[in-house]
């Protein structure tokens, strides 16, 4: 996925539950077209791996697997691999959870680039109460990359897990 210009859903390779995956591509896609949208009707918050309370409180509601977890992501940043964080976009009971690590670009270090990847194994987002609703996906999807072009994001990798 690209952040500077298009996203390009060819990127995300569908996994077990193949018809999920084509609808995030399919969201992903959208919030593309739709950089100008203002006035987003959920909340997004930005959780650090240094606040495991309110991370694995977040996440705990929702069908996950132990690469969704603080202590999994604050190990991979204590390793060096980057600045964990979860971005979780909320409207009501739904929600939509996207851990990452954000890393700066060595080679455009002095622009200050960074871009998006997951701990190693399957990470992926997570969504609880919305993944039937393509416009709470898309929302959702905008708001994150949103989120990650303020933090001078130009690129972003993810392993999606099969839950």
């Amino acid at each position: 996925m690209r952040l500077a210009g298009n996203i390009t859903p060819g990127n995300i390779t569908p996994g077990r539950r193949g018809a999920d995956r084509r609808r995030l591509r399919r969201m992903l896609a959208l919030t593309a077209m739709h950089d100008q949208q203002e006035g987003a009707p959920g909340q997004l918050r930005q959780i650090s791996s240094s606040s495991p309370q309110l991370w694995d409180e977040a996440i705990r509601p929702i069908p996950h697997d132990f690469y969704h977890t603080a202590a999994y992501h604050r190990f991979a940043e204590q390793r060096g691999e980057g600045q964990a964080s979860l971005l979780v976009y909320s409207e009501g009971s739904r929600r939509f959870l996207w851990p990452f690590l954000l890393r700066q670009i060595p080679a455009l270090e002095p622009r200050g680039f960074y871009d998006v990847t997951s701990v190693y194994g399957y990470p992926g987002p997570l969504t609880w109460g919305g993944e039937d609703d393509p416009s709470f996906l898309e929302r959702a999807c905008h708001a994150i990359v949103s989120a990650w072009r303020s933090q001078r994001v130009v690129a972003a990798f993810t392993r999606l897990h099969p839950v």
